[in-house]
């Protein structure tokens, strides 16, 4: 059994706990990389888990078993374009991949899109990763032409998946 909410207030040290384990676990999924990360304070952490508590420009869902930390999904309002949302950071540990984890957070995320009044989300992914392209195309998104380096000087490439909410 498991469950998914939205991060709260205050929740600094669990975000940085989960971001950080999926960051060390699947380096390759996330253009952010650990180190980048790792560096950050604890007053940065604090603030991106405030930001994403409460309000409708962003949102970070946790999945959690037998009150562990098992999954995350994030939503981010797109700034050059209202009424699209980017979901990022979608990682589930791997002892809990293969089950409902992954499909529960983005189901979570997708229906808080709609009711903020999102119209369209997008994602990337790691085209070799196709766990993730799997999971996209069960979740109705559909592959765009889009395409673009996992980071800077990377010779992986991400596509680009969209869907209406």
């Amino acid at each position: 059994m498991f469950s998914v909410r939205r991060i709260g207030l205050h929740e600094g040290p669990l975000y940085r706990s989960i971001r950080l384990a999926a960051l060390l676990d699947s380096p390759d999924a996330f253009s952010e990389t650990f180190e980048a990360a790792n560096g950050r304070s604890a007053d940065d952490w604090n603030s991106r888990a405030d930001g994403a508590s409460a309000g409708s420009d962003r949102a970070i869902f946790i999945a959690f078993s037998d009150g562990r930390p098992v999954g995350i999904a994030a939503l981010y309002a797109d700034p050059e374009s209202e009424r699209h949302g980017v979901m990022v950071q979608v990682w589930v540990a791997p002892a809990h991949r293969g089950g409902s984890v992954a499909g529960e957070l983005a189901a979570c995320l997708l229906s808080w899109a709609g009711d903020c009044g999102f119209e369209r989300v997008s994602a990337w992914f790691n085209s070799e990763n196709w766990r993730a392209a799997r999971l996209f195309r069960k979740l109705g998104f559909e592959l765009t032409n889009e395409t673009q380096p996992l980071r800077p000087g990377s010779d992986l490439v991400c596509r680009q998946v969209t869907r209406l909410v």
